[in-house]
């Protein structure tokens, strides 16, 4: 299974990575929204684990245009980001989000999210 993560912090890249091939993902690290969503339109992920606070495009901003391209509702969305608010929760869940996950994540709490989404089994 293919899986982008997209973050505009390196350190954070490469730990999502690392944990998300552990569990045997194909992934590929990204470092802006914008190269997100030009590699969405020729090569569309099953699952994308999005940074909330990105320069010149938010991972909002990237949710709403993905949901909104062809193919766009197929992949698997996790909203990661520091935001503990729930008006933020809610916001990126109506945004099309399929979950949330808050910095900082180790391996088993990944593992749990994607068992919830259907990726992963128990």
């Amino acid at each position: 299974m293919y899986c982008l993560i997209v973050d505009d912090e390196e350190n954070n890249l490469h730990i999502c990575g690392k944990i998300m091939s552990q569990m045997g993902f194909d992934t590929k690290l990204v470092n802006s929204a914008e190269t997100a969503m030009e590699i969405c339109k020729t090569d569309m992920p099953s699952i994308i684990i999005l940074d909330w606070k990105m320069p010149y495009m938010s991972g909002i901003d990237f949710l709403h245009k993905l949901r909104d391209m062809i193919g766009g509702s197929k992949p698997s969305v996790l909203m990661c980001t520091s935001n503990h608010q729930t008006e933020d929760i809610k916001e990126a869940l109506d945004a099309g989000a399929n979950e949330y996950i808050m910095k900082p994540f180790d391996k088993h709490i990944m593992q749990s999210k994607l068992q919830r989404l259907g990726l992963l089994e128990y």
